[in-house]
């Protein structure tokens, strides 16, 4: 008995339409309120006459204390919005537009207690007649308030936890709008300077069931072909395949048989999806547009990595698709526009606060014009933004009908209108493991809609956008990360260079894809070290190919060939050649033609060297690429021609015989000269 009238009292407190929309008080400041709601169904998807409305959600007590007799009412406000103006005003504001809250009897959820940590759910049904409103056509604010009892027994007539999403009600026949959405599939995490992932942990969870990334894409498949547009970066494709075989996970890490199969299943599945619907493909690893456009003299080449991992990783995975550009908040800027339309008309996913002068009249895509050229640009305009609660499958739903309605409405007044429901779905966006709850196919079904593409839309005329772009107000990546990222592509160019396995200089460029990624926005120290570990590395196999020579050696005359031997300890095949130069001028050495050496081996070839008739020379041999570009330290040696040996031989063994000839004639023709002479006479005569 004393529930029931506990109950009726509190069913009996007045709807305070402004009260009951403001935020969630707190019994002391140091202990505020902290129930999340989170809206997961919702029935009809559009407000109809007659039906009653039920909406359905969980709450998670996120306070270390016990709430007790927590209660979900319905707030809906009597008269609807009929402009996209008056929406975002009203949420910026938070300015009551919730409604009032419908506290007649059986029209609540009595939840009862929630532990810490712990999370229930609730369901409200409101019939039409206790809903309250006009039954004007427009979009009315629905959601979810709380009301529970603290610990120390205080209960207040105002929210504890709230959530809120938006219902049109829309006449049958009223005019069809271009509905699209854009899914956006990122890699989540970054790969270090050996190729590997420490956070592949992460992303196996985020492709196995129930994770986020597979939430996301089985959600897609609900989607019409027709509606939907996926915004693809490969590197998330190439992660998953390195994940799947070992070579992008830790030391120290091994997958399962189960999640193996889990990342496997997820990447096929993805490419099924990108090669049956649109596909716009970002840069490889989310390249930072606007530190690029702001540093010229280094974004050339950077760009043509880039482009170089964009396009090998869609090759290897089979998909094709049209290039785009998505920039951030307060990134956008005429040079940067102007730069990448030099390299093609690729449209641009920008953000609304980028363009201050658009407006919904204009339609999502429009152009602007670049001392380049005219760029297509898609407005990104989160509706819901700053709204309460979790964005959910269900309040993804719910927000893409409200910009069909209120476009609707738009077209009717003003039949110049170009407005359309296109939606950007942001990457990071969790579409929760209730999504299946929200019937996200139904939004195909409501009034209205008419699921398109934006390269259907590209086909039209579009509007052009004419006011000034406000100067960039971002942050972007260091100009000393590009500079170290620039000597990191020097070396992989120099590898290239000698490089006979494709595949491996193609996963270089890709490191340097990922170092100039958004994701490096305020790491610029980590980003820096891992492009110098890098590039220390590739330097390290560089100087590990070396050519050898004999220190000395003799030819057999003037003419023979001298063995230089390749060694190449790397783990790839290489192609190189040999350029030897004299330190005399005038002999000229033939260059050895490039060569393939296999990883991990050693070649020796023969130079032929003709020293004519010079006794001995000293020669250099260097590696040289294809292109004749020397590369590391230079050989050095002797040659000596054999006939040099025998001129020496010969002037020694004349010079034995000259020493022979002296001798004899010093010991033997002096004898022989007083054995002819004659016998002189005695002085004294005969006796």
């Amino acid at each position: 008995m004393v529930s029931v009238l506990l109950t009726l009292a509190l069913v009996a407190l007045p709807t305070l339409g402004a009260v009951t929309s403001a935020p969630p008080a707190a019994a002391a400041d140091d202990d505020p309120a902290d129930l999340t709601v989170t809206l997961t169904a919702l029935t009809p998807v559009t407000l109809t006459p007659g039906q009653p409305v039920t909406l359905s959600g969980t709450v998670e007590n996120r306070n270390d204390f016990t709430w007790t007799n927590l209660q979900a009412y319905l707030v809906i406000p009597r008269t609807p919005f009929t402009t996209r103006s008056q929406v975002t005003q009203a949420v910026a504001d938070d300015a009551g537009y919730t409604g009032d809250r419908i506290t007649k009897l059986d029209t609540f959820d009595n939840i009862g207690d929630l532990a810490p940590g712990d999370e229930t759910t609730f369901t409200v049904t409101v019939p039409w007649a206790d809903l309250g409103v006009t039954g004007a056509e427009g979009v009315y604010p629905l959601g979810i308030q709380l009301l529970g009892t603290r610990p120390d027994g205080e209960r207040l007539n105002r929210a504890v936890g709230r959530a809120t999403t938006f219902v049109p009600l829309t006449a049958p026949d009223r005019p069809a709008v271009p509905t699209s959405v854009l899914w956006s599939f990122a890699m989540p995490i970054a790969p270090v300077a050996d190729g590997t992932y420490p956070d592949a942990a992460r992303l196996v969870e985020a492709v196995s069931e129930d994770g986020r990334l597979r939430n996301l894409l089985d959600l897609v498949e609900t989607t019409p072909v027709a509606g939907s547009t996926i915004v693809l970066d490969p590197a998330l494709l190439d992660g998953l395949t390195a994940i799947a075989d070992g070579r992008g996970l830790p030391a120290d890490a091994e997958l399962s048989e189960a999640e193996t199969e889990a990342v496997e299943t997820f990447a096929a599945d993805l490419v099924d999806l990108a090669r049956r619907v649109s596909t716009w493909v970002i840069g490889y690893g989310e390249p930072d547009q606007q530190a690029l456009s702001m540093n010229p003299e280094t974004s050339t080449a950077l760009r043509q990595s880039i482009d170089r991992a964009t396009s090998d990783a869609l090759a290897t995975h089979g998909i094709s698709g049209r290039r785009a550009t998505w920039v951030g908040p307060g990134a956008l800027s005429p040079a940067l526009l102007a730069q990448l339309r030099q390299a093609g008309d690729q449209p641009f996913i920008v953000d609304s606060a980028n363009l201050p002068g658009w407006s919904t009249r204009d339609g999502s895509l429009l152009r602007t014009d670049t001392t380049a050229g005219p760029v297509p640009m898609l407005v990104d305009d989160d509706l819901s933004a700053g709204v309460p609660g979790a964005a959910t499958a269900l309040t993804l739903r719910q927000r893409i009908l409200t910009e069909s309605a209120l476009a609707g409405l738009q077209r009717q007044i003003d039949p110049d209108s170009r407005a359309d429901a296109v939606t950007v779905v942001p990457p990071d966006w969790d579409p929760g493991p209730q999504w299946r709850a929200a019937d996200f196919s139904a939004l195909w079904s409501a009034p209205g809609t008419v699921p398109t593409t934006p390269d259907d839309l590209l086909l039209q005329p579009l509007s052009t956008y004419e006011d000034d772009l406000p100067l960039p107000t971002a942050t972007p990546i260091s100009g000393q990360l590009l500079a170290s990222v620039l000597e990191l592509q020097d070396a992989i160019s120099t590898l290239d260079a000698i490089s006979v396995d494709e595949a491996a200089s193609t996963d270089l460029a890709r490191s340097v894809a990922w170092l100039v990624g958004t994701r490096w926005r305020g790491q610029g120290p980590e980003a820096i070290a891992l492009a110098r570990e890098a590039r220390s590395r590739i330097e390290d196999q560089l100087a590990a190919v070396t050519v050898e020579g004999p220190p000395s050696f003799i030819l057999s005359g003037s003419e023979g060939q001298v063995p230089l031997t390749i060694a190449n300890p790397t783990d790839r095949t290489i192609r190189v050649g040999i350029q030897v130069r004299s330190t005399n001028p005038q002999l000229q050495v033939p260059d050895i033609e490039p060569v393939d050496i296999p990883a991990g081996a050693r070649n020796t070839v023969n130079v032929v060297v003709d020293v004519g008739q010079q006794s001995t020379t000293s020669l250099t041999a260097s590696l040289v690429t294809a292109d004749g570009e020397v590369l590391g330290n230079p050989a050095q040696f002797n040659v000596r021609s054999s006939n040099a040996s025998t001129v020496i031989w010969v002037a020694m063994g004349l010079a034995g015989a000259l020493v022979v000839l002296a001798l004899a004639r010093r010991f033997v023709l002096p004898r022989r000269s007083r054995a002819d002479e004659p016998d002189e006479p005695d002085e004294d005569g005969p006796a």
